[in-house]
């Protein structure tokens, strides 16, 4: 958990992805294989622990079933564990793990037609998050985390160079690239009306703000449930 941690710390993993293997290795690989010298572990056991996963009782939802997709991952995070003990010469060899196949997933995509009719459903004032997100096709991460200076208003452009990780801000999206992309219409419109609202404008400022910060992961998630439903 230690080496997930510095990794983290470093930037080299997400927070978001550091806190499912905290999770997975709090909650699921300790209670199993509590007491067990990792030396020890072998193939019989890494079975017995994947025919063990059920899902967990969360305080917020219940789940009624662990996805096989679920199942894979945490499977694939256990073998990542026992590769760094190889690695670090602590085992000599590695348990074998199941091989998990799993079915392509079906996507059901958005039309415009259903994203406006969304986009209608959000209170009014949350909107310009929303209308960036979908005319521009970036992660809600990105949207986030533009700031005025990001917008070249004679170009008609956006720089799109950073991205929250759920409450840390990092230097870079997603991707770890920078991209300028062209503004459309209808979100250029929308920027200048919020720069005509704004009684001052700071360059190094958010642009989505929402009582005086920046949106949260969890605002979002909200508006869009409650608008999607």
């Amino acid at each position: 958990l230690k080496h997930y941690e510095i990794r983290c710390n470093k930037d080299s993993i997400s927070f978001s992805y550091f806190n499912e293997v905290k999770n997975c290795i709090l909650k699921r690989f300790v209670p199993f294989f509590k007491g067990k010298d990792i030396r020890n572990i072998n193939t019989g056991l890494i079975r017995d622990f994947f025919d063990s996963l059920e899902p967990l009782e969360e305080a917020t939802k219940k789940i009624e079933k662990l996805s096989l997709k679920r199942q894979k991952n945490i499977m694939a995070m256990l073998e990542k564990l026992f590769k760094y003990a190889f690695d670090n010469e602590d085992i000599q060899k590695i348990p074998k793990f199941p091989v998990i196949a799993v079915p392509e997933p079906r996507w059901d995509w958005i039309d415009e037609g259903t994203q406006e009719k969304i986009i209608n459903e959000i209170p009014e004032e949350h909107r310009p998050i929303f209308l960036f997100m979908f005319k521009q096709g970036v992660r809600p991460g990105e949207v986030r985390a533009v700031k005025w200076k990001d917008i070249n208003w004679k170009l008609r452009t956006v720089i799109m160079c950073m991205a929250w990780d759920r409450t840390r801000l990092k230097e870079h999206t997603k991707n770890k690239t920078v991209g300028i992309i062209p503004l459309n219409d209808d979100v250029y419109s929308c920027l200048e009306k919020l720069k005509r609202k704004a009684d001052k404008i700071e360059l190094d400022g958010f642009i989505f703000t929402h009582n005086g910060i920046h949106y949260s992961h969890s605002t979002l998630l909200k508006l869009w449930y409650k608008a999607r439903d």
